[in-house]
Formats: structure tokens, C-alpha cells, sequence
């Protein structure tokens, strides 16, 4: 069973950054509103909108959990940060992997050139 799940895991990926922003961006907002719901229910905030905030801030901006008092806060915001951080490390991770990809294609001079009257400078 893990074997088949760890597989579809690699074959996902293996399709490229079209597939894996929309995960990430699935992730992410799963992360927020599971964090939001801990927010709203821990911290006493008088609506969901504003533990719905702290969430998504927290995520994209770790100095935002400078400001949280008591060691529950502390430790729930450390943890969405550290999944925020996660995250925009694999969506950084894969956008220069894919860059570093279509410039070594491009290296290669397999392009269509569609220009006319043109000089080809080989290295």
C-alpha cells in the first residue's frame, strides 16, 4: 500500500509545474483553513474572518508570529510557519528546476527558429 501511494506521489510530479502549483495551492489553502479553525477556537477571536487572516499571514509571512503571546499561540503559529515555509520552498524549488530545464533545452538548439537573414553563433 505505501509502495503504490509513494509511487502515484513520484508520478505526479514527474508531469511538471502544471500540476504541481494547483497542489501546492491546495495544500495551502487546506493548511489555512485547518489553521484558521485551531485559531478561531484557541485564541478567542470574535470571528472567523480574523482567525481566517492570522492563518493566511502566518503562512507567507513568519514575522507576522512575533507578535503572539502565550506558549499555545507560540507554538500553533510555529507550526504553520514552518508548513508556509515548506511550501514556498518546494513552489521556489520547482520553479527554478523547470527554468533550469528549459534553458538546458534550449542549450541544445532543438528550437524552431522562425527569423529570416539570420546568423547562427555556435559555441
Amino acid at each position: 500500500m505505501f509502495s503504490y501511494i509513494k509511487y502515484k506521489f513520484d508520478s505526479f510530479f514527474t508531469h511538471g509545474l502544471i500540476f504541481i502549483i494547483p497542489l501546492l495551492t491546495i495544500i495551502s489553502i487546506f493548511i489555512i483553513l485547518i489553521f484558521s479553525v485551531i485559531y478561531y477556537y484557541t485564541e478567542g477571536t470574535d470571528n472567523y474572518e480574523d482567525a481566517l487572516w492570522e492563518a493566511f499571514t502566518r503562512v507567507l509571512d513568519p514575522c507576522a508570529a512575533a507578535e503572539d503571546e502565550g506558549l499555545k499561540n507560540r507554538i500553533i503559529s510555529g507550526i504553520v510557519v514552518l508548513c508556509g515555509l515548506v511550501i514556498i520552498a518546494i513552489l521556489i524549488g520547482t520553479i527554478v528546476t523547470f527554468m533550469d530545464e528549459k534553458l538546458n533545452e534550449l542549450k541544445k538548439g532543438h528550437t524552431t527558429v522562425i527569423e529570416k537573414n539570420h546568423t547562427s553563433k555556435i559555441r
